[in-house]
């Protein structure tokens, strides 16, 4: 899975890339979130 973060017009947003599903129920989607917050993302 590769992370990036972009800026536009202030608004910080992570573009996700993955080959497998991500997200597939609530857990996976809270698990999902703070792993984009709290591993270290490229700019």
């Amino acid at each position: 899975m590769n992370i990036k973060k972009i800026t536009i017009n202030g608004n910080e947003i992570a573009i996700v890339n993955s080959d497998v599903v991500c997200i597939s129920d609530v857990q996976s989607a809270l698990d999902f979130m703070m792993s984009v917050i709290l591993i270290p993302i490229k700019k």
